[in-house]
């Protein structure tokens, strides 16, 4: 082999470790560069990583909050009386958000020491009843504070009806005096109260007399009107511990408790006269009206309050045949 020939083999080899350089290089290179993005996304998928985390952790807390007020929400349901709803009211947002005294304020008209507080109105057939109110609430929680409002008003409607529709139980719609139904499960508890004490009560029937003479001659809004003031007369003629009811039509009853056939007598004879002294005003009328008593008394004339009842009937009967606007006692 000549030099001719190994020159040329010398510089074969020089351009192929050349090329073979510049291959590497950029191999390297591009291999560097893939290093660069790689470590680019991976910082990208950390940092997304975190915050699909951070949001994570904000839904849980969410969720977490949203079922605490759907527990407060669905006990509100339970309450029947207004100072313990908002008690409860209260103690469960002081658990669960950052309210500074927070109160309820009742009425049209907020005082002026709440006009700088946070205010929540309580409308209840657009009419302002009240307020809740608080000195601060944090920022985070205003929308879970005005949820919970909402949910109050909720309950306080419905304490409300609740109330309503217990009174049209209790009270005889037209005389504002108690009604059959409610006066019978009074009576029957002093029934079993007399029973247990053997102490005695009265128990009268009042009785309009000629009522229907006044509805055929006047009509019925003037029978009304005569009845819800003779409700009145007898009533103021009680004691508070005494019971009261429309019994029916244009009689009434009463429960004298503690009150023997004196004592009943003397009352029934109290009625009987302020009623008869009293003129009373139908419209553009002044009628003079009377009633009849009858009296029967526990446990002479019966312990069954059904018996008690009759007894003062047939007394009243007796009232009646002998001449109306008078006193009978049961014997």
């Amino acid at each position: 082999m000549n030099l001719t020939h190994v020159f040329i083999l010398l510089l074969s080899s020089a351009l192929i470790n050349c090329c073979l350089y510049k291959i590497l290089s950029g191999r390297l290179s591009i291999a560097k560069g893939d290093l660069g993005n790689f470590q680019g996304r991976c910082g990208d998928l950390q940092a997304r990583n975190q915050e699909l985390r951070d949001r994570n952790s904000y839904l849980e807390k969410e969720a977490n909050q949203t079922m605490q007020i759907f527990d407060i929400t669905k006990d509100i349901c339970k309450f029947l009386d207004q100072d313990a709803l908002f008690n409860y009211f209260k103690n469960q947002v002081g658990n669960y958000l950052t309210a500074v005294d927070l109160g309820f304020i009742e009425g049209e008209n907020l005082p002026d020491d709440y006009k700088s507080f946070v205010r929540v109105p309580l409308e209840i057939d657009n009419r302002v009843i009240g307020y809740l109110v608080a000195r601060q609430i944090a920022q985070d929680d205003w929308d879970k504070f005005f949820i919970l409002s909402r949910e109050f008003i909720m309950g306080l409607k419905r304490i409300l009806l609740y109330k309503a529709v217990q009174a049209l139980a209790i009270t005889d719609s037209l005389t504002g005096i108690s009604g059959r139904h409610h006066f019978l499960e009074r009576a029957e508890e002093e029934v079993q109260r007399s029973n247990k004490f053997k102490s005695v009560f009265s128990l009268l029937i009042v009785d309009v007399d000629d009522f229907k003479s006044y509805n055929d001659k006047y009509g019925h809004l003037v029978g009304d009107a005569i009845l819800k003031q003779i409700s009145q007369m007898v009533k103021v003629n009680l004691r508070q511990i005494d019971l009261v009811c429309r019994y029916g039509g244009d009689e009434f009853l009463a429960v004298l408790s503690e009150t023997a056939s004196s004592g009943a007598e003397t009352v029934a004879e109290r009625i009987r006269k302020t009623i008869e002294s009293t003129k009373i005003k139908a419209y553009d009328e002044f009628l003079d009206v009377t009633v009849s008593i009858g009296v029967s008394v526990f446990p002479k004339d019966s312990r069954l309050l059904s018996r008690l009842i009759e007894r003062a009937d047939q007394a009243l009967y007796q009232a009646k045949t002998a001449g109306r606007n008078k006193v009978k006692i049961y014997c």
